[in-house]
């Protein structure tokens, strides 16, 4: 069996690689993207539509209240 540690950084490289593939995908600057997460930016409807094909879903996902932490 693997080392825990090394097996959760593998991971952690693995979901980074394909966040930055599916940003890189959609056309979004690191940049942008993080803006739109702080909700500090003007989200063009060209950019919700990169955004969803990204993420492979629904324009309105991205417009629905999200789910309670």
């Amino acid at each position: 069996m693997r080392d825990p540690s090394a097996l959760a950084s593998a991971l952690k490289r693995r979901v980074a690689a394909n966040v930055k593939a599916l940003r890189l995908a959609a056309k979004l600057d690191l940049r942008h993207l993080i803006k739109i997460e702080h909700a500090q930016a003007n989200v063009t409807i060209a950019s919700l539509v990169r955004l969803a094909n990204a993420f492979r879903v629904d324009v309105p996902a991205l417009l629905e209240r999200p789910p309670r932490r």
